[in-house]
């Protein structure tokens, strides 16, 4: 009776012993199946914290450690995606335009992400120098003295100026959106074209005049002296002032 009790005991001591070897392997194999990541989590201000996790998802890990993703944050891996290698996670700040672009997004408008970024892209101020012609304007000078037959004699002719502008322009996406101008310089004076409108009738004196001698009423005299005077760099006011003293010597006084 005795040796039938120690052959149960023994044989319940090796159901036992088989028993917990098997819960141990079971064990073992348990844990080489779910093996363990240290993973580094940096937040958005800089904190680091390194977390160890089975799991392999971003957003799942993430999860498990109570931190959220804020609208003007982003995180690198994606939230969707698994841990890279490196097995880093990065919480990152959005710049304003990825703000906007979120904004516009969940508006429902329709666009693509190109466009959306191109509608906020950085916009360049330059300054740029640009020389510009300035016009010659065309001043007419009547001593026809109301004849009925005129004609026009180009006294002096025009030429344009010259000057020098400086403008800071706005450009965005390579398109300039706005201009102002800052200073202007003028380099060269423009010169105004002189029209002179005389007389076309001239009448003779003399049936025989002398060779060389001007002939013709007192407007083409007056006339054929400011060309004259004209051609020699003379002024209108030096001009003015030979004309009156040659009418005074005509009067005798």
């Amino acid at each position: 009776m005795q040796k039938i009790n120690k052959n149960k005991l023994t044989m319940i001591k090796l159901i036992i012993t088989f028993l917990i070897l098997v819960l141990l392997s079971g064990f073992g194999v348990m844990t080489v199946a779910t093996s363990l990541n240290s993973v580094k989590i940096t937040l958005s201000n800089d904190y680091e914290m390194t977390v160890l996790t089975s799991k392999t998802n971003v957003k799942d890990i993430l999860e498990d450690n109570n931190i959220i993703i804020n609208e003007d944050e982003k995180v690198s891996p994606n939230e969707d995606e698994n841990i890279s290698s490196d097995k880093n996670i990065k919480i990152t700040k959005k710049s304003e335009q990825e703000v906007e672009v979120a904004k516009v997004s969940e508006s429902g408008i329709d666009a693509t992400l190109d466009s959306l970024l191109g509608a906020y892209s950085t916009v360049i101020e330059k300054i740029e120098v640009i020389e510009e012609a300035i016009p010659f304007e065309t001043i007419t000078k009547d001593i026809s003295d109301g004849a009925e037959s005129t004609k026009n004699q180009v006294i002096q002719e025009g030429k344009e100026g010259l000057r020098r502008v400086t403008y800071k322009v706005k450009y965005q996406n390579e398109t300039e959106i706005e201009r102002t101008q800052i200073s202007e310089e003028i380099v060269e004076e423009p010169v105004n074209k002189i029209v002179q409108v005389k007389s076309n009738v001239i009448s003779s004196r003399s049936e025989t005049p002398v060779r060389g001698a001007v002939t013709g009423s007192v407007a083409e005299y007056q006339a054929y002296a400011r060309q004259r005077c004209y051609d020699y760099g003379w002024s209108d006011s030096d001009v003015n002032a030979l004309l009156i003293f040659g009418l005074k010597k005509a009067d005798g006084k």
